[in-house]
């Protein structure tokens, strides 16, 4: 019972944080790739911070990605891999180019896992 509360707490606690400090929840992602221990669920806070975040910058957005490449063949990340992508795409006027570019190279790679997830 307790364990349960603490990992909600802590999910609440870094849902939080993700919001206030978007370069601080990047930066701890890449601190969290190299171990294999960190739960889905941590995961699903920082992307799920992220698709809701409508001030991404560019430059985040170039930082987020290679991230997000990492889930791709996780059946688990898909809809809120999409959902993200979704979220950018209705941002495009304000991307610069190079963002628009990599959004949707990304999304081209991400298509075919969902298609083969489908089946």
């Amino acid at each position: 019972q307790d364990g349960v509360f603490e990992q909600r707490h802590f999910l609440e606690m870094l849902s939080k944080a993700c919001k206030l400090n978007t370069e601080w929840s990047i930066s701890f992602a890449y601190q969290l790739v190299g171990m294999h221990e960190i739960s889905n669920e941590v995961w699903f806070v920082c992307i799920r911070e992220w698709r809701n975040n409508r001030g991404l910058t560019n430059e985040q957005i170039q930082k987020v990605i290679p991230l997000l490449q990492k889930f791709v063949r996780n059946t688990a990340f898909h809809w809120l891999i999409s959902s993200f992508l979704y979220e950018i795409s209705n941002r495009l006027e304000e991307l610069e180019e190079n963002s628009i570019r990599n959004v949707k190279r990304f999304a081209f790679s991400v298509f075919p896992q969902v298609m083969k997830s489908d089946t």
